[in-house]
């Protein structure tokens, strides 16, 4: 009796029906039902689904770790400017800053916008907060 496809094979040995049992798949088809017929030989703590349960939640909720490595890639990244700079012996001119000085204005229209947008943003969007 040739097989068609694994979904036969599957029906055929949970049916019972008697084939030839000399081809390995029939075999460890009928090994592993004959398996799942058996109930383990442990038993599951009382507390085993909230132990795994306040795992996940720890692990999530602690972000302590990855705010020490933004930290210090950040800081990293500032010393390398730092030491490029004087490495490279840039001078810095801040004399386009003269300029600036009459501009007052739109230096405050700029910072009163860009909080007035943040505020809208918390105020009217949903934030979700995921970890990596």
């Amino acid at each position: 009796m040739a097989m068609t496809n694994d979904e036969d094979l599957q029906m055929k040995v949970e049916a019972g029906q008697a084939f030839n049992t000399d081809q390995a798949d029939v075999r460890a088809y009928q090994q592993v039902f004959e398996s799942l017929k058996k109930e383990p030989d442990f038993v599951l703590p009382s507390a085993f689904a909230d132990n795994v349960l306040k795992r996940i939640t720890k692990g999530k909720s602690s972000l302590t770790g990855e705010y020490i490595w933004l930290s210090l890639g950040v800081v990293i990244m500032l010393l390398g400017l730092i030491l490029a700079f004087v490495y490279a012996g840039l001078k810095i001119d801040l004399s386009l800053l003269k300029g600036a000085s009459g501009m007052k204005g739109i230096f405050a229209f700029g910072i009163i916008f860009t909080v007035f947008l943040h505020w809208l943003d918390r105020r009217f969007l949903k934030h979700t907060h995921t970890a990596g």
